[in-house]
């Protein structure tokens, strides 16, 4: 999943035709790290132990998913760092559902439906050098009350996770 392009809320990442700077808007957006992908979030029936120290577990189930996408704003100049921050910041400002879309494997595209859940961790920092030090860190945290990957256009849950 890495390796597709993702979007969410109009905003795509890894599209390697955007790592030119030649062309605007002079930058993009690299996934590094996603992590939750491949399995769900899991809850348990607890009860408590009357007049006991401890609780009794019950049945575990499957919940939502949660997903961590840990990537990179990468631009050619201080102008283009700025305008994908806030390019950045307007995709994963609102809190309501969105499809998170990969394109796999050539052409077909999969779904999940999440919302952001937690702050959008984007540290103002510089402390790279070399041939392109316009670069920002970031990290944001979505979930998915429906765990299961759709097939784009339909509600029939892809076949791996059914």
């Amino acid at each position: 999943m890495l390796e597709s392009v993702i979007e969410y809320n109009g905003l795509v990442m890894n599209d390697q035709s955007k790592r030119d700077f030649t062309i605007a808007p002079f930058y993009w957006y690299r996934i590094v790290a996603i992590d939750g992908i491949w399995d769900e979030d899991v809850r348990f029936e607890v009860h408590d132990k009357p007049h006991q120290h401890g609780t009794a577990s019950g049945d575990a189930y499957y919940s939502g998913k949660t997903l961590v996408l840990t990537g990179e704003l990468r631009a050619k100049d201080l102008t283009a760092l700025r305008a994908g921050t806030r390019t950045l910041q307007s995709a994963f400002y609102d809190m309501q559902e969105h499809q998170l879309l990969f394109t796999i494997w050539g052409e077909e595209r999969v779904y999940l439906t999440c919302r952001k859940n937690q702050k959008m961790d984007m540290p103002e920092r510089q402390d790279r050098g070399g041939s392109n030090p316009w670069m920002r860190p970031f990290t944001v945290q979505l979930y998915a009350d429906d765990p299961r990957l759709y097939r784009e256009g339909t509600s029939t849950p892809y076949p791996i996770w059914q």
